[in-house]
Parts: C-alpha cells; structure tokens; sequence
C-alpha cells in the first residue's frame, strides 16, 4: 500500500522537527540592526556554543568556540562567500547590544556588548567568543526558570526578508500563549532595527515592516503560524503593537534534515551527538571502545534519573569517552566471563567427583559380591566360625544378623570387609 499524501507530510514534518535550534527569549528579543543574514549566522553561533556546554566540551586556549563552514553551508543550503563572511562577523562584533537591568543595589543599570565579542575565519572553521552576558544566559538555558523555544530553522531559514523573520522569530516564541507581549510603537521601531528617520509615518512602517512581513508569513507555504498585529490607537496615533498567533499545518515543508546520520559507534546515545564531536571522538578511540563508553554513561545516566537527577548525557559521554569508561566495562566483562569460568569449573569438578564416587561405589559393591559369593562357598562349619569371629569383633552387627542375617546391610557390608581383611575369601 502507498503511503498517503498526509503520512507523507506528516513523515517531512517529523524530519524538519529534528533541526530544531533552542534559543533563550532573553537573548533573541533585542534590537536587530543587523542584516537578516548576519542575524541567521549569530543564531546558529549561539546553536553551537550551547551544543558544546551541553556536551562539556572546552573552548580553544584563546577562548574561542567553532563550528566547521561546511555545517553552515549546510543550514544555509549554499557556500557562503568568505569575504561577506568576515564582514558580517565582523558586523556582528561592532553592532551594540544594550541590556537594562537591576544592579545588585537594586538600581537601574545598562551592560554594552556586541553580539559576538571575537572572530576567526579559516578555509574550514569559524571560531567565535559571546560575550559573557550572552553566555551566562546560554549556560541557563536548561533551568526551569527560564523561557525557550524550538526555532524550526527549515522554516525560519526559508524566509528571504529580514522583517518578516524577525516577527516569525517572535511571534512563534509565543505560540502557546496566542499573543505576544505589548510593545510600544517606539520600542517595536528599535526592536526592528527601524530608526525613527526611516518610515517616519505609520501608514508606511505598517506597509513594510508589519502588514507586508505579516501577509509573507500567512502565505508562505512552510510556515507553521498565522499571525495577525493588533495596533493600539489613541485617538488616530498608533500607540503600541501585539501578535495575535494561531498555529497551522504547512500544506509542504521542501528542507528536509541533511544532516548525516549518527556513525554506529553512537547508535545507542540517547542525544544527538554533532558529526565533528563524533569525528573527534572516533579519533580518540575506537567503535568498540566508545560503544561501551556509552553504554556505561548510558546506565550511570538510568542511575541518576532513579535517583530524581535528571541527567545530562552529553556531558557523560564527553566524561565516559575522555576518561575511557570502556575499560570499567571491560573489566567488569572480564570479571563476570571469569566468574562464569570458574563455576562451571566447579560444576563440572562436581560431576566428575560424583561419577568416580559412584564408580567407587560400584567397584565396591562389585568386591563385596565377590567376597561372599567365594564365602558362601566354604563348607558351612567354617562360614560359622568366620560369623562367630566378627560377631565377637563387632557386637552392633549381632542384631541386625538375628533379624534378617545376609539380608541386612547393616551386617553384610562390615562382615564382606571383615572377610577381605582376614583374606578368608580371598
């Protein structure tokens, strides 16, 4: 049976939810003066410091973190040109960020930054510092205080204008709210990048960076909400903005998850593990080495949920794989085919022990047979003299002979060795 055209959506949607990227609502929600391409790259920067803090991994001795252009070009879907990648990196060091906070005293105060603090550019390699408010926010991202979303980059990424991104951007952190927070017209302006000069009256800041971006939104084939803005009018002045959000089912989703599958070395990780980390591992040890490396942070990890500590496999596995927890696991092998050596050792010890005591036995009931058959063959005046004599040697057997005579056991074994000892029926 073929599949219907609905399994096969649903089937693309499963995959597209796979390149899911997590970023903090406190990092993403600030003015965006930067182009919309510089802005994709910082995103997946941020993707890839947090990919290595979950999994332990250490920045350079200089502090940078990387992520290899080839992954770029694969988000992107085309190589992009080196010059513009040094300028928009460069872009996203200069172009400021300005956070208002409460200081310590409980007064208001500001932190300046840039998006990225440093950058390096190779032929393969980008390498990047966040500035430390950046980071510190990024490191909380698994805190249950603190508000995230999945960004689908395939639908994120398949927009081409930067206004609509951005409200996309927005507006799908609060899909399960329906509405997303109240800004003032001036505030929506910064937070656009839109300076005052620019689309000085409304009904053209509505025309390029609201209506416009919203329609693009609700008639794009792959995106997964409607949104619809809701102005806030004193008199005939626009006030304030909000998005109102609805979910929706994309009728087609065409970027679909290139990224290669896990080596199966890694098949048994209970996290993605990226295919540099993977390649990194591999180099320091072998598939079996790390297939049992997993394997034990696999079981510490069970250990740790039971003990109500959720935990953080990624980081194991970077512990398990550094350390080489394979050669626990090896020696614990190594214990238990021992111990299984050694008891069925023993059992075949036993069985060899019980066939030689029966063969003993049965020579000595064979002997004994012998013994009586050659005595029963002596006149009978003599066999009883011979019966007197052990009787007198052995006065317990004398009941056992008046109650049944060769018949008891009891009698018939001792009196058979007391005949092989006096070499009477030899």
């Amino acid at each position: 049976m073929k599949p219907t055209k609905e399994k096969k959506r649903q089937a693309l949607v499963s995959k597209a939810e796979d390149r899911s990227l997590k970023a903090p609502q406190s990092v993403i929600h600030i003015k965006h003066r930067i182009t919309l391409r510089q802005y994709k790259y910082w995103i997946l920067s941020l993707d890839a410091f947090r990919e290595a803090y979950k999994q332990s991994l250490e920045p350079d001795p200089n502090g940078f973190y990387q992520f290899p252009i080839d992954r770029l070009t694969e988000y992107l879907g085309y190589e992009p040109v080196k010059d513009e990648l040094k300028v928009d990196f460069e872009a996203l060091r200069k172009e400021p960020i300005i956070i208002n906070f409460l200081h310590k005293d409980g007064k208001p105060a500001q932190r300046g930054m840039g998006f990225i603090s440093e950058w390096k550019v190779t032929s393969k390699t980008i390498y990047f510092r966040l500035p430390s408010f950046v980071e510190e926010v990024m490191r909380g991202l698994d805190e249950p205080q603190n508000i995230f979303q999945l960004l689908n980059w395939d639908i994120f990424n398949h927009f081409s204008g930067k206004y609509e991104a951005v409200i996309y951007k927005l507006c799908r952190d609060y899909v399960g709210v329906r509405r997303t927070p109240y800004m003032t017209i001036d505030d929506f302006r910064e937070y656009m990048g839109v300076p005052a000069d620019e689309y000085a009256e409304f009904t053209r800041l509505g025309q390029r960076v609201i209506y416009g971006p919203c329609k693009a939104i609700n008639d794009s084939p792959v995106s997964d909400i409607m949104v619809e803005p809701v102005i806030d009018r004193k008199g005939r002045k626009s006030v304030g903005i909000s998005f109102l959000v609805e979910p929706k089912n994309q009728p087609l989703l065409p970027f679909i998850d290139t990224l290669q599958e896990p080596h199966p070395a890694f098949r048994l990780a209970k996290v993605p593990i990226l295919p540099e980390t993977q390649k990194k591992y591999l180099a320091l040890r072998s598939e079996e080495e790390i297939a049992l490396c997993i394997g034990r942070a696999n079981e510490y990890g069970g250990k740790q949920e039971k003990d109500g500590k959720p935990p953080n496999y990624g980081a194991l596995y970077h512990a398990a794989i550094k350390e080489g927890w394979h050669t626990a696991v090896g020696d614990r092998k190594a214990a238990e085919g021992a111990a299984l050596a050694r008891k069925k050792a023993e059992a075949a010890a036993k069985r060899q022990a019980a066939a030689a005591e029966k063969a003993q036995a049965e020579k000595g009931l064979a002997e004994t047979e012998a013994v009586l058959g050659r005595f029963k063959s002596l006149p009978e005046s003599v066999q009883a003299e011979s019966i007197a004599a052990f009787l007198a040697t052995d006065p317990s057997a004398k009941g056992a002979y008046k109650r049944k005579g060769f018949d008891s056991p009891l009698f018939l074994f001792p009196f058979a060795h007391y005949l092989k000892g006096q070499g009477q029926a030899a």
